[in-house]
């Protein structure tokens, strides 16, 4: 109760979002490593605004996390408990137009500032090391799969120089499949750091002034007391009255 009613002078405001990627998606990629493509936000355009609110929904489960948590309090080197500085983040969805909207707040302007930088550092730096990973195996496969494309078209040459004619059509087949893996391959390693950045701060972290701490949850509990403390106060007040209007008993005389 006492960590929602400390006050908080000074907050931290970002906004983060998720780059476009329509220009890059190709059917291929979400046709055959439909896996690699979720983990690289490799998506359908008609699938866009749920995917990415998706996205932004984990994220901001991720940094409420205790693990994410524990994280950022060794880096900033803050000295409050994990709850407490889970109460002095607040993280907005801005679902219309796809963006988080991240709020630190602190009882200094370091402080509110440097949560807030660090959260975004901890937060890039993740999920691009999780998409680098992720797409350096997904090149493996790519590789993998072309070799063995090429061993096909190879005997598929040899059956078409015995005039096994249906070959052909095979051969043309494959050489697409091929053709397109290969251009696929090196737009994947040409915007290597395209895919690999997703992520994109939209505004740098600003500090502003706050009378208050803007929680709503910690709004309630101020609320709920200050109900109990002037109800008790009335009930006070009301006893007092009616105890001093009381007539005193009056002894009879003997």
């Amino acid at each position: 109760i006492l960590s929602y009613l400390k006050p908080a002078q000074y907050g931290s405001g970002s906004i983060v979002g998720i780059t476009e990627n329509f220009i890059y998606y190709d059917d291929y990629i979400y046709r055959y490593y439909p896996v690699e493509a979720e983990e690289l936000w490799i998506f359908p355009t008609w699938k866009l605004i749920d995917i990415e609110n998706q996205h932004l929904d984990k994220i901001s489960e991720e940094i409420r996390s205790n693990k994410f948590l524990e994280k950022l309090k060794e880096k900033t080197g803050i000295t409050i408990s994990t709850q407490e500085l889970k109460n002095s983040i607040e993280i907005n969805v801005d679902r219309d137009i796809r963006l988080l909207n991240l709020y630190t707040y602190a009882e200094d302007a370091d402080t509110a500032y440097n949560i807030n930088q660090a959260i975004l550092s901890i937060l890039l730096e993740s999920k691009s090391s999780e998409r680098e990973m992720t797409l350096e195996n997904l090149i493996i496969k790519m590789v993998e799969f072309q070799a063995n494309n090429l061993a096909i078209l190879n005997d598929l040459n040899i059956r078409l120089e015995s005039e096994d004619y249906l070959a052909q059509i095979e051969i043309d087949k494959y050489h697409e499949v091929y053709s397109n893996f290969e251009e696929i391959k090196g737009l994947l390693i040409k915007n290597k750091s395209f895919f690999i950045n997703r992520l994109e701060i939209l505004k740098e972290p600003e500090i502003t002034d706050v009378d208050r701490y803007t929680s709503f949850p910690r709004d309630v509990i101020i609320s709920f007391f200050s109900a109990i403390a002037i109800a008790l106060i009335m009930v006070f007040i009301v006893n007092y009255f009616q105890a001093s209007r009381k007539p005193s008993r009056q002894i009879p005389k003997a």
